[in-house]
This record gives C-alpha cells, structure tokens and sequence, in this order.
C-alpha cells in the first residue's frame, strides 16, 4: 500500500502545518455551518485531506451521502464520456445536450437536493482550475440559486484560473508550504510505524528528504517509501527532476546566452503543455537560480514578479516581463 494513502490525515487534529486554516475549519465544523470555500496552496500541502477531514466531522458516518465530489480534471479530460459512464450522473445525462449542459444539469440535481436531517449538503471540484470559463458561468448562477442548501468548495493550486465573481462568493483558505521542521517529524513518525530506523534511512537521509520535498510532505513520504524500498540506492536527485523543471533549467541558459525567444519559448511550453501554474514556474525558476547563478539582484527580480502575480490576470505578462528584465539585468554584455 502506497504510505501517501496509509498515512493520509483523517481527522482535523491530524492537519500539520496549517494551523490558522485549521482553527477556522474547526470552527465551521463546531457551529455545523460552512461557507463557500475556496482552498488554494501548493501541491502536498493537505487541501483535500483537511476538506474531507472537515466534512467526516461534520456529518459523521453519513458524509458521503451529503457530499458530491467532481475530478475536475478528469471530467474535463474525458468530456461527455466520463458523466455517461459515471453512475452518479449517468440516471440524468442526454446524448443530445452539450457537455456543459450536461454538467449544468448534475450540479443542479444535486445542489438542489436538501438533506433530510442537515441543512445543506456539500459540492467540491478538486482540481478547480480545469473547469473552463463557460463552466463557471454556469456554476456562478447556481451557486446564487441554491446557496441555501448546498456549498460549493472548489480546490486549487491557484486561484488565477477561477473568474472573480466565483473567488468573490468564497472565503479563501491559503494552505501554505509545510515546513522542514514538520515533514522531518512526520517521515520520523513514518520510519518507526514501520520499523525502518535507522536503517536504512539515517538521520541525514531523512533531513535531504525534508529538504528537497520543498514543502510538499506527500512527495516527502513519497521519496521516503522509494528510498526504504531501494535500501537507500536511489538519488534524490534524479527523483525530484521534472520535465517542466528540466525545461525552466534549458530556459534560464537561454537567458544567460541572451536568447529572450527561446527562453519565452521553453517557459510557455513548461506552463501551457504541463499545466503549471505562474507560481510554480517561479519556484522551479528560483531553484534552478540557487544553483546555476546566485545572484541578489535575480532574487529581486522573482520577488517583484511574485508580488505582481498575486492580481495578475494575464500572468504570461509578467512572466515574459521578468524574462526581459533578467537578461537585460543581469546577463546584457
């Protein structure tokens, strides 16, 4: 069994790391209310978990009947396809309507539902930046007709992708980075529930694991798993590369050469054909900076742009902006 799974939070008290959003999701699930949710963060950071956590307090034994999820991802990816097949929608799809009608119609039927003994029932979209931009039309006007008995929870890594009146009818819940100090403890916890200390993993191995995860404890069980079951012969470095990585590490050479086209070239492949966000870049950015050219005036240039991010609504702008400024900064002969 994979340990991301095993050792998956089940309850609020085992959320680590986040313990504002916590206290508020506690507070919902003591006065049995909940508003429209909008929880961004990081990948591995707890958003799903802490939701699902929440909601199990909050109906009980019976959170499943009251609860509807939709993979946005997925039902974007496989279209009319996957509510055909999906037994949960299939009672209600029609051949003859578009997708987005068809979607229309299930979150209809079932924000329109009231439970019989709660006084609303929950939606979540995980993965909300898939929806398209007509899906959230839609979805903004039945959030406005079935706000009584039913919440919408929508899950991000960022909120760019959601249309304001949908950010607006929300209360935002940031789930932040875990720290260093609190994946460490948990990949201990980890190694003696399975009786893998110290051996193979020593004291410094889980420390490089904490370090390289970069706040993202399921990629550190993750890493931890891989290297119980390698006896410690895997590099970690090899594991943490990414495609889009490799390909934000070939942009900043192209920086370096002053070669601003291939640079913007190779960073919109990264972010349209990977799907990672403009803050993601930015770190995949900062690490390949940390160890290729250390500069303080390119730690400058990624704080102004990450500032700038947060009410950007192209973010490609200041993205290629940034790419100017650090050939013409810092590499310009």
């Amino acid at each position: 069994m994979f340990w991301i799974e095993k050792y998956r939070p089940e309850k609020l008290d085992d959320i680590r790391g986040q313990d504002a959003v916590r206290d508020v999701l506690a507070g919902c699930v003591q006065k049995r209310t909940l508003p429209h949710l909008l929880i961004t963060g990081p990948h591995g950071t707890g958003k799903s978990s802490a939701i699902l956590a929440t909601i199990r307090e909050m109906y009980q034994e019976r959170w499943q009947e009251y609860t509807t999820i939709f993979p946005t991802a997925d039902l974007f990816l496989h279209g009319k396809k996957f509510l055909m097949e999906d037994e949960r929608f299939s009672h209600i799809f029609r051949k003859d309507q578009s997708f987005i009608a068809n979607l229309k119609s299930a979150v209809n039927w079932y924000a329109a539902i009231k439970p019989f003994d709660e006084s609303f029932r929950v939606i979540i979209f995980e993965d909300a930046c898939a929806l398209s931009h007509d899906a959230q039309q839609a979805l903004r006007r039945i959030m406005e007709r079935y706000s009584e008995t039913c919440r919408f929870i929508f899950i991000t890594p960022h909120a760019s992708a959601l249309i304001p009146p949908i950010c607006s009818r929300c209360l935002p819940l940031y789930f932040s980075p875990i720290t260093t100090d609190i994946i460490t403890e948990k990949i201990r916890q980890i190694c003696i529930a399975e009786g893998i200390t110290p051996d193979p993993l020593s004291p410094d191995d889980i420390s490089l694991v904490s370090v390289t995860a970069q706040g993202d404890l399921r990629k550190a069980i993750m890493y931890t798993q891989v290297l119980s079951a390698t006896h410690n012969t895997c590099d970690i470095s090899i594991l943490n590369e990414s495609k889009s990585g490799i390909q934000v590490r070939e942009a900043f050479l192209a920086m370096e050469e002053e070669n601003s086209a291939s640079a913007r070239e190779l960073i919109e492949t990264a972010m349209i054909q990977n799907g990672i966000s403009s803050t993601e870049l930015l770190e995949e950015l900062r690490g390949v900076i940390k160890r290729e050219y250390n500069h303080p005036v390119l730690a400058s240039y990624l704080a102004d742009t990450d500032f700038m991010l947060l009410d950007a609504q192209d973010p490609y702008v200041h993205i290629n902006a940034l790419v100017s400024r650090i050939i013409t900064g810092v590499f310009a002969r």
